[in-house]
């Protein structure tokens, strides 16, 4: 699909789990065509972690 692309790799590690992103970018606008996971839902998980963590230390 990329093969005719000049594309490049680029790692990331975020989030409060270190979890890893990869991104595909354009070499030629460096604009990213592609993440995975995007980083809302990493963002989105660290949240829903943090929530529930504030419920379970009410609880106690």
């Amino acid at each position: 699909m990329l093969e005719d692309k000049a594309t490049h790799l680029k790692y990331e590690v975020c989030g409060k789990f270190n979890d890893i992103t990869v991104q595909i970018i354009d070499d030629k606008t460096n604009k990213v065509i592609k993440e995975i996971p995007p980083k809302k839902i990493i963002e989105m998980v660290d949240k829903l972690c943090e929530l529930a963590g504030v419920f379970l230390d009410k609880k106690v």
